[in-house]
């Protein structure tokens, strides 16, 4: 808990807040709060040359990327100041929701965690991945916007839920239950706003959990798929196999394939 300063900076800053329960407020004039807010889950924009406060109420984890090429720099300062002038500046904490930036942060920082230096090219590749992304689908589409969706209170209320209990029993009804909807309701303000179901979202959040945990660890089969929310193996090879068009055991086989010929390299 506590309140952080940011400097101004000649770049802005990408922050992926990976984890934990905090609700992050901006000081938008250094005496009151936004009223937008930053969550486990989202991802949020720090303009260059603004000096930023953050009132942060519980604990997180945030992974921060800055990019040395002008052009993407210029183009995140576009997107934040473009979303700023349609809600207004004070209220805008400058977060949105992206699963491919939010999945491939969090990527880079668990193989950044293992601790191997032969994997500097790895980690390489895929922020020069994430770069590409940002230039040629944030800034291509609608101005930079169409990818940036600001959800309602319960869309992203519903988001955070369901990232932080991919390995619990979590339903939508309980969901539902919290904000005082029906289910019915939040679903479909869900798929509105998503362009999927919450399952369909919590299944691929489950998939996304058990690549990562089949390419880097040799955790068996089966407690992976307990630990990523299915009820048992075949649960996941079947979900798995469909989403992904190999199963488990082969996705392990190759993925570790590639990491091997990385560190020969």
């Amino acid at each position: 808990m506590g309140e952080y300063k940011v400097p101004a900076l000649n770049y802005p800053i990408l922050a992926v807040i990976s984890a934990g329960r905090a609700k992050i407020k901006r000081l938008a004039d250094n005496t009151n709060l936004s009223t937008d807010h930053a969550m486990p889950g989202d991802v949020a924009l720090v303009p260059r040359q603004q000096e930023m406060s953050w009132r942060v109420n519980g604990e997180m984890d945030v992974i921060t990327i800055t990019f040395a090429d002008s052009d993407l720099c210029n183009l995140l300062q576009h997107i934040y100041q473009k979303i700023g002038d349609k809600i207004t500046n004070t209220a805008y904490v400058g977060s949105f929701n992206n699963t491919y930036l939010f999945t491939n942060a969090n990527h880079i920082s668990n193989v950044l965690l293992s601790g191997d230096p032969n994997l500097e090219s790895y980690v390489d590749a895929h922020l020069q991945a994430a770069g590409l992304y940002i230039m040629n689908y944030l800034g291509k589409k609608d101005d930079g916007l169409a990818e940036l969706q600001l959800h309602s209170h319960p869309v992203k209320y519903t988001l955070q839920r369901l990232t932080l209990g991919i390995s619990n029993k979590i339903n939508i009804e309980d969901i539902a239950a919290e904000l005082r909807l029906s289910p019915a309701l939040l679903a479909k303000k869900f798929k509105s706003e998503m362009g999927v179901t919450p399952h369909n979202f919590l299944l691929l959040k489950r998939i996304q959990k058990a690549q990562y945990l089949l390419a880097n660890t040799m955790i068996d089969i089966a407690s992976i798929a307990i630990d990523c929310g299915f009820s048992h193996q075949s649960h996941l090879t079947r979900n798995f196999t469909k989403n992904t068009g190999l199963s488990p055991l082969k996705y392990r086989q190759q993925s570790q394939k590639t990491l091997n010929l990385q560190k020969t390299k």
